[in-house]
């Protein structure tokens, strides 16, 4: 994306970016960024910059809770929704409902 564009990502890579961000990454470029952006997203995370910031929920109005934290950052690791249902010792449904949560929230903010 040149500077003249504005790029609005899918709900998909919104959630990957907050994801990242809570999994403590500094920044997160999607797939079809230009080459320039992404030398530009790597120079900034090296300067100790975030290249993210507007992913991140609290600087969308959103608030997520510990636990729906804590799922996205299983999602951010690759984590299925029975596998994130033992490691939190939960139903597959509460997981469900927690991503639900996550995915409205983020969708409606970001």
């Amino acid at each position: 994306a040149s500077n003249e564009d504005v790029v609005a990502p899918s709900t998909v890579q919104k959630i990957v970016a907050v994801a990242a961000m809570e999994a403590g990454a500094s920044g997160f470029v999607a797939k079809d960024w230009s080459a320039a952006d992404i030398l530009r997203a790597v120079r900034m995370v090296a300067l100790g910059k975030e290249v993210f910031a507007a992913a991140s929920p609290e600087a969308n109005g959103v608030s997520l809770s510990d636990r729906e934290r804590e799922v996205i950052a299983l999602i951010s690791e690759g984590a299925t929704n029975p596998e994130i249902a033992k490691r939190l010792y939960l139903s597959p449904h509460t997981v469900k409902e927690h991503t639900s949560s996550i995915y409205r929230k983020l969708d409606a903010a970001l």
